[in-house]
Parts: C-alpha cells; structure tokens; sequence
C-alpha cells in the first residue's frame, strides 16, 4: 500500500517530456523568502516537526554500526532529546514504529517523507515523565526487539529494507519524529547469493569526491616562470589538512577504507577519488610556502620621483603559512592513492557549469573543464581518467553541451590561450555524468541495434553517462549541510535537517545497498544486470563517508555487487541511444540553487574584460609570462565565485551567495585596477597649434609585466565630425614602460577651439583605458587675442603716462613761488 502510494504521488510530481526546469532567477533569493521556500521545502511534507518545543535525533546505534541487522534482532539506539524551549517540558511519549519495506530507492525516499499514518507498525512505547529544564539534554538508551510476537516488537521478519520512526508525541498533543532506513539480513542467504554472483549481480562503481573552498587572497594575477607567492586569506584550508581535520579525515577513511589494514581492494578497485583540480593546485603551492593575509598589496600607482623619497611603503602586512608540513603530508598521500589507484577531475572548483555556459566566456569554460588534468598531472604525476565531466548538479543544459570539447583533453583541446575563441569541437567521446531522469532517451526496440541506455548521445563525441539519481539524491542528503538537488522529487523535498546526521547517513547506506539489490538480475535473465555507480556528494563529511564505504564494501564482499573501474562505467557495451525528439538535458523539477542572472551577467561582463586585457597584451619570446597566465588566476576566481558547493543546501545557500558577492565584488575591483595600468597622459590640458603641422603629443603608460599593443580612439566635441586625429595604425607600449606617441589633427579653419576625448582600446576597438580630455586650438586662433591684448595694454600705458604728465604740471602750478629779491629788501 505504502510503496504504491508513493509510486503514485511521484508519477503525478514527474514533469511530461523531460522539459527541464531549472530556470535563473533574476538575483540570489534566501530559501525563507516565500517566492522559493517551496521549492526547497514541500509544506505538505513533515508539517509541523520542527515546532515541537523538544527535538528527538538518533545520536547512535551499536546494531546497525556493523552493517545491516539480522532479521528478528533486537534494535539498540541511542536517542538524543532536547528542550528548545524556555519552559519545562515533562509527560513525553517515545515510541518506535516502521512502515512495510521499500523496493527502491525512489520508493525509499518517498517513505521518509509520507504522513506518519503510513509506519503502521507499532513498537515499543516508552513514556518519559522526568522533566526536562529549558536547553536540557538527555539521552535515552532503547532496546527495540524486531522478533515476531516479541513484546513492543516491530516484528521484521525477512530481509529488506525497512523505513523505522522514531515518534516524540508532547502533552499538547504535538509530535516531532526520526527517521531512517534499517537494513536487515537474512543469515541464511549469504551462501544462495555466492552462487548466483557471477551471473546476476550489478556490477559496482564509487565516485568520491574530495573538494574544499579554497580562500586565495583575491587579486591574484599570473608571474613569470612560476606561480606568484601563495597569499590566503586565512587558515581555514591549513587547518583541514592538518590532523583529525576534514581534508585529512576524508583521505584518511578512503585509505583505511580500502588500502589500509582490513581494507577492501575490491573497494579500491571500483572506486575512484574525484580531485577538485583548484584544491589540488592551492594545495601544492601550500607545500612551497605561503603566507596570509586578508588583503593584497595594490598595484603599483605612477608617482612622481619625489614623492617616491618620503612615500612609506604601504603594503599589505601578511603572516607565514602554519599548514606547509601539513599540506606537503598530505599531498604526498594522494600521490600515493593515484599512482595505483583512480583519479579524476572535477570542474575548477566545483563550479556550476551551467551558470559557466551562461556567461558565455570560451576562456572561463577553457578553465571549468579543460585544465584538470593537466593540474593533476603536474601535482601528482598522473592525468588520472580524462575526457570525462562530472556536472556538479547532477545535471547540464544545452548551453553546457555546447561548451564540453573543452572537455575533449586527449585531444589537446584545452589550449594555453583561450582567449575570445570559441569552444573546440570534441573529436574524441567526452563523457558526461548526469543523474538518469536529466536525460530523457527513447526505449530500445528489439530488432535496434544493440544500444547502452546508459549512454545519450548529447551531440557529436558529446555522450550523457546517467547513474541512479534515486541512489544520488539520498546520498546528497548526508552531512551537516544536506543538498537539494535540482534533479529531485519536490514530492520528497522537506528540510532534511529534520533527522539527525546519524539517520541520515544510516539511510543512505541502506539506499546504497537497496539499488544494488533493485539492479540484480534473476538467474535465468537474458540480458545482464544494469551497473549501478555511486556518486557520493562533494559536501562528504567523515562520518558519513565511513558508513557509505562500510556499505559499498560489504555489498562487494558479500558478492551481492562485482567492482567495475571507473573508467569501465564510462565505456558503453553498446552504441549511445540517441537523444528523445524534442527534448533536452536539464534538471527534471524546479533548483532553487541555480546560479542567478545577476550573478551570471557579473561574471560574464568580467570575464568579458579580462578577454581584452589578455588580447591586449602581446607575449613577448624574452618574458617567461604568457599574456594567458597573466590572467589566468583571475578566471580562476570567477569560477570560485561560481561554485556550486553549499549554494544547493538550506543551511549554506546564504553563504554561498555572499562569498560569491565579495568574489566578485574584490575581482571587479583588481580588473578595475589593471585597466587603470594602461592609460593616455598628455603633457597639458590645452593643446596650441602653431600650424596644421603641429604635432599633438601624448604619452602611452603600460604598468603590466608585457608588452601591450593598442589603438588610440578618440571623440571630438563637432557637430560636423569634420575633425580628424591622424593616428598611427597600432602603439607597442614597452612591459612596464611608456612611450610617447605623436599625432597631427586636421581641424576647420573656422574653429578657434576643439574639445577631444582620447582613450586607448584593443585591436578591435574594446576600450580599455579611461578617456583622457584636452583643448585644442589654434595659433591664428589666437593671434588675434594676442594683438587685441598688445593693443590694450599700449593704450593703458600711453593713458597713465598721459595722467601722469597732467599730474606733475597741476602740481607745478599749485606750488608757492619764493620772494624776490627787491621785495625782501622792502
């Protein structure tokens, strides 16, 4: 009943013709604004749950940490209950209950997330009378017995796969619970499924993947003959790689897990590390020495010699990197993996390759896909599998399709300089790995040629490789930030939160095993069963990873799965099917977590620029800097700003949004910064022509490490557009140089003074330096001003010497006159 409900509720959410859905939104929208929570969260699942005044999680198990539970066993957890509120609570009621058991993992899914109605099953009831003060905690310790006619049994008699809940009913009336799949065995049949192993179970593949924000110092750009001095912004990275952290625990599961003592070879063998080639190469430079500091120096202004003699040096104070023993240890140990093991790459970062595609940057594309492993390669010795793409989303759109011979890297498509050319087309197969309902493709008549519906062919030597997205979407679910996928159920999307981490991760462990048991074959089959691969998320926490390898190796040594390499699930054992008519690649259901628009157009505009500052530039045979490598760090910190890890988790997406803002906000700056090392200075800001002749001189500055060759454009203030700047073709400014640039105008006769904008832009006309204004007139422009201005300046003189003569005869007149002689005598 329960299993065929669900069946129903799924059919009727599955969208009609595989028309994908995961269209942008126009900016970053919190998963608790109303125009997306329900996308995120179906309200009609679990409603409620979460308002109970006291949480229950499922904190542990002995039983079920061995692997699956024999049938008819006791069941002994340990359940973890808490006050959230800020009163006593007391009168509390626990009880264990389980629905019938789920034949898949979809069916699964779906029973985490049906009405409690459907765990019919009663089992054991505790009541819990003492009180819990507000923010207690307490630990319950229960022994559920599943033997038939057991008192508070759940009564499991036969192997299967089981949804068990945990229900916590409050004197109100209120009810919170936990839940998680139980596997449990038959004892008896281990022997049945060694016989049938070689003709009827799946084989077996696991996809782990390791990756990690990376927090270079933004502003990074290229240097000659090696990569610049490493600066972080913090020791978030260090402190993952040193011991008992992340990056070390996950290595360190893997490697016991299959390498090390009591390991599995047969796990070592179908499984295969999935390397995140920006953590990888942040990583080794680590290993060199590295220093940290929140913020880079800014490039060098011009200034005045002067002001060179009392300028302090105003450089960016930085710390010595604490993590290099640490990162060299570490690094060493994934050599070790790789040399006998598998490896592949991940896109840069992690990047949310549709929102690449969208941007429309060949380049920014070039590096999401192409420079992998060639990274790996250098690091660790080994290009590890190529050609291969796995979408972080678990899904691609056309645009992303159009863009994968990038991806075509034995072929060498992935070029040094990618700038401004378009995507190659892939001359050898690219394989890329997508979730099974992203890709629609047609069934298989019988009298076809043999096909592999596994394999869609997307374009030419473009070919989808689908895994069970069933399988994917539950083990997306583990960890502390567990995902919504774009290419799940909303019928089963609730706040996974909701169950402990410990549930969680139970349950896709059990999932794990019960797609491996829906993929095996009857004896008597025709064809052989179909290959189930395991992509685990990149958000893998420790924990979780321990349990999911547990359970991947216990299905390959109980025979009930064979391993299969990696690069053998990416081989088809038939022909691609072709793509069904009318349709195309894409999230089946509504993601929340897709890239937004603003976010792409940001992006592009800023990838769009450093394409012109890279064509800008001209390699030079005496510097070991490329013009590409000058730049190419810069790109790298669009595809971090464009990482999909933590953007499709309730608990992360905020975050995400607002790391991708200050990426981009600190790469807008630096780009700013190095247009602003190429500019025009004139001598004045008024030019004075003493003829036609005159030569109009400017100065052209280049601040970068090369040679730049550019244009000078210009605009004039004329009505007409009669004014003409006779302009040299092109102007190789000098690395870190200037030079001065001569120019004749060609202005009417009739005007006295021109206003003129001059920039300097790329061959092909981009601008890429500030306008830069100046005046321009004249010498019969101003001879007459010159004339009138003599003249005044006689008159003046000849009216003061005039005023000056009337003011010495005045005084003569009016001066007293000295007696004469006679009349002194009187």
């Amino acid at each position: 009943m329960a299993a065929t409900l669900a069946a129903a509720v799924v059919a009727a959410a599955a969208p009609a013709g595989g028309v994908p859905q995961a269209d942008a939104l126009p900016a970053p929208t919190s998963p608790a604004d109303p125009a997306v929570a329900t996308t995120w969260v179906n309200p009609a699942i679990r409603p409620g749950e979460t308002e109970i005044p006291v949480s229950l999680q499922l904190s542990g198990s002995p039983t079920m940490d061995s692997g699956p539970v024999a049938a008819g066993s006791d069941l002994s957890v340990s359940l973890t209950l808490r006050n959230t509120s800020d009163e006593p609570v007391s009168g509390l009621e626990l009880s264990a209950r389980r629905a019938q058991p789920v034949g898949s993992a979809a069916d699964a899914r779906q029973a985490l997330a049906a009405h409690d109605s459907q765990y019919a099953w009663y089992g054991l009831t505790a009541v819990q009378d003492e009180v819990l003060a507000p923010g207690e905690s307490r630990t319950v310790n229960l022994t559920v017995p599943t033997a038939p006619g057991a008192d508070g049994t759940l009564t499991i008699r036969d192997a299967g796969v089981y949804p068990v809940m945990f229900a916590l009913r409050g004197v109100d009336g209120s009810v919170t619970t936990e839940r998680f799949l139980l596997s449990a065995e038959d004892p008896g049949s281990a022997g049945d499924a060694e016989e049938e192993a070689a003709a009827s179970v799946p084989p077996f593949s696991l996809v782990y993947p390791v990756t990690a924000e990376v927090d270079v110092t933004p502003g990074e750009t290229g240097e000659a003959v090696a990569d610049p001095p490493l600066l972080l912004r913090s020791e978030q990275l260090a402190g993952q790689l040193a011991d008992g952290g992340r990056l070390d625990e996950l290595l360190r599961v893997y490697e016991d897990a299959t390498v090390g003592a009591g390991g599995s070879l047969e796990l070592f063998h179908a499984s295969c590390l999935a390397l995140d080639p920006a953590l990888v190469s942040v990583v080794d430079r680590m290993s060199d020495g590295y220093r940290v500091a929140p913020d880079r120096p800014d490039l060098q202004a011009p200034q005045r010699l002067r002001d060179s003699w009392t300028q302090d040096d105003e450089s960016a104070a930085s710390d010595p990197g604490r993590g290099v023993e640490d990162a060299q240890a570490w690094l060493e140990r994934v050599r070790a993996v790789a040399a006998e093991g598998c490896v592949v790459s991940l896109p840069w970062a992690n990047t949310d390759l549709r929102a690449v595609a969208d941007a429309d940057d060949a380049a920014l594309m070039n590096e999401a896909i192409g420079r992998g492993p060639g990274v790996l390669q250098e690091a660790l010795g080994t290009t590890g599998v190529t050609n291969t793409v796995i979408a972080p989303g678990g899904y691609v759109d056309p645009a992303v399709v159009d863009a994968a011979g990038w991806a075509d890297h034995s072929s060498g498509a992935a070029a040094e300089d990618g700038a401004g050319g378009a995507a190659p087309e892939a001359r050898n197969p690219v394989r890329v790995l997508v979730a099974d309902n992203t890709v629609p493709a047609p069934a298989q008549a019988g009298d076809e040629e043999a096909i592999d519906p596994r394999f869609v062919e997307l374009a030419p030597n473009v070919h989808a490789v689908r895994y069970q997205g069933s399988l994917a979407a539950t083990l997306a679910t583990v960890g502390r930030q567990p995902l919504t996928v774009g290419y799940s159920n909303t019928a089963t999307r609730y706040d996974y939160r909701v169950d402990s981490e410990y549930s969680r991760a139970a349950s896709a462990a059990s999932a794990l095993r019960l797609t491996v048991a829906e993929n095996t074959a009857p004896p008597a089959a025709e064809s052989a069963p179909d290959p189930v691969l395991a992509m685990l998320p990149p958000t893998l926490d420790p924990d979780s990873a321990r349990r999911l390898l547990s359970a991947a190796a216990g299905v390959l040594a109980d025979g009930a799965a064979e391993p299969l390499a990696l690069g053998a699930y990416l081989t088809p054992n038939g022909s691609p099917a072709a793509l069904a008519e009318g349709a195309e690649p894409g999230a089946p259901f509504p993601d929340p977590s897709v890239i937004t628009d603003t976010e792409i157009i940001q992006a592009s505009q800023q990838a769009g620029y450093l394409d012109d500052l890279t064509r800008l530039m001209v390699n030079d045979p005496a510097i070991a800097l490329t013009r590409y490598g000058f730049t190419q760090p810069l790109r790298h910190e669009l595809l971090n700003a464009l990482a999909a890890t933590g953007r499709n988790s309730l608990g992360g997406y905020d975050d995400a949004v607002a790391r991708a803002s200050r990426e981009l906000n600190a790469n807008r700056d630096t780009i700013q910064e190095l247009r602003g090392s190429v500019a025009l200075l004139p001598p004045g800001n008024v030019y004075t022509r003493a003829s036609e002749s005159s030569p109009l001189l400017l100065v052209a500055e280049n601040r970068l490490p090369l040679p730049v060759e550019a244009t000078i454009a210009y605009a004039a203030t004329d009505p007409d557009d009669a004014i003409r700047l006779n302009r040299p073709g092109t102007v190789l400014i000098p690395a870190a140089g200037s030079i001065t640039v001569q120019m004749t105008a060609d202005i009417p006769s009739d005007q006295d003074q021109t206003q003129i904008s001059l920039w300097l832009a790329t061959p092909d006309g981009a601008p890429i330096s500030s306008p830069v204004d100046i005046s321009v007139q004249t010498r019969t422009g101003t001879a007459g001003l010159v004339v009138l201005v003599a003249l005044l300046i006689v008159v003046m003189g000849l009216a003061l010497v005039m005023r000056f003569g009337r003011q010495r005869r005045k005084k003569g007149a009016d001066r007293p006159r000295a007696p004469a002689p006679d009349d002194a005598a009187q």
